[in-house]
């Protein structure tokens, strides 16, 4: 709202005379000094020989592009591309969904106050600027981040658990408890956005529609009153009708104060068990005899900084080295795991081989994935 109501109306004006304009190239004429400026369909040189289209692209993470599209709140429930739900690209081998366009976009837009839940498809509001689709670009470099530590994380977790045998039980519990914890607060922030939306039946859109009757009843009696009404069995029942709408106010009220309550509680809880299992890590990983110490200095040989990778998660430039060298890091850290692993641990040299070989395969293939990106078909 802040957006819309602050900066967007001379933005748009601005992109949208990039994308539907021209770049004009021109000497100045102090000197000869090549310039360029972005001309509109009205200008006299718009179709000179020394012009040339202008290309607007939007730029940015999942979050700020579905905003952009008009589907705020809804970038982890629907592709911002087409009209995949969540629930479908989970499937192995699912169909493509149809791809939306500005006009298609417009379209379901104006459908606002006829769709509700899933019928809506995510689509909140028409998008705000005139940019294709096909031109809002997510960042690779943040699936690369997300990807190298959920692989990295998961060879951790499976050392923890299997390799490694020395860690202690309050942290394997307080590793589970913070699992379903996490769990817990991403349902309940699903279920505040939900109520915050403007989709119609949501606790935000049904409290404005208590607040509009409240309002109208406000003036219905008070000009009742005026002409001195108090008698009027329409009077009674205005007022009646008003309390029942002030009672349902206040629930939905005190709902929504209940959600953020919990959901700071648990914000808090969380923070202060991470911290906890932080420490404990921290313990076991000063301890040079660690096998977490050796991982790390295996790391750091390829450039992938203790600090990075003590602090959770791995930076960009670290998720790149450890994509670009994963074989090597892999190789050396099988090494290790075989060399130290505790005497009660099931897995042989062949197991322990055969994971840190998946992890590098599976770090290989998705930079390999993500560098065709960048190739321009």
């Amino acid at each position: 709202e802040v957006f819309k109501e602050t900066v967007h109306k001379n933005l748009a004006a601005g992109i949208n005379k990039v994308e539907h304009g021209k770049v004009k190239f021109e000497k100045s004429n102090d000197g000869g000094k090549w310039k360029c400026i972005i001309i509109d369909k009205d200008h006299n040189d718009f179709n000179a020989s020394n012009t040339i289209d202008a290309v607007a692209f939007m730029v940015g993470d999942l979050k700020f592009l579905s905003m952009m599209l008009g589907n705020e709140n809804f970038d982890g429930h629907w592709c911002y591309l087409c009209s995949l739900y969540y629930p479908d690209w989970q499937k192995e081998g699912h169909a493509c969904g149809t791809p939306w366009t500005l006009e298609t976009l417009k379209e379901q837009a104006a459908k606002f106050t006829e769709k509700c839940g899933t019928e809506r498809m995510g689509v909140r509001e028409v998008p705000f600027f005139d940019i294709l689709v096909d031109r809002y670009i997510w960042r690779v470099l943040h699936t690369l981040i997300g990807v190298g530590n959920a692989v990295l994380n998961n060879l951790i977790d499976i050392i923890e658990s299997e390799i490694q045998g020395a860690v202690p039980a309050k942290e394997i519990r307080l590793k589970r408890v913070l699992r379903d914890l996490l769990a817990k607060i991403k349902e309940l922030r699903a279920e505040r956005d939900q109520w915050d939306s403007k989709d119609e039946g949501s606790g935000n859109d049904t409290l404005k529609s208590h607040k509009l009757e409240k309002k109208a009843l406000d003036r219905q009696i008070e000009d009742m009153e005026g002409d001195g009404r108090y008698d009027d069995d329409d009077y009674a029942i205005a007022h009646t009708t008003l309390q029942l709408h002030e009672d349902a106010i206040k629930v939905l009220r005190d709902k929504r104060i209940d959600m953020a309550k919990k959901i700071k509680e648990l914000r808090d809880d969380i923070s202060k068990k991470m911290k906890t299992l932080k420490d404990l890590r921290q313990a076991r990983k000063t301890d040079d005899s660690s096998l977490y110490t050796k991982i790390d200095a295996v790391l750091q040989k390829y450039g992938i900084e203790r600090a990075a990778y003590h602090g959770g998660n791995l930076t960009g430039g670290c998720v790149k080295n450890l994509m670009t060298y994963a074989q090597d890091i892999m190789d050396e850290v099988a090494i290790l795991l075989k060399e130290n692993k505790h005497r009660k641990c099931k897995m042989t040299p062949d197991d322990i081989d055969a994971l840190c070989n998946n992890s590098a395969k599976l770090l290989t293939l998705w930079d390999g994935a993500l560098a065709t990106l960048h190739i321009v078909s």
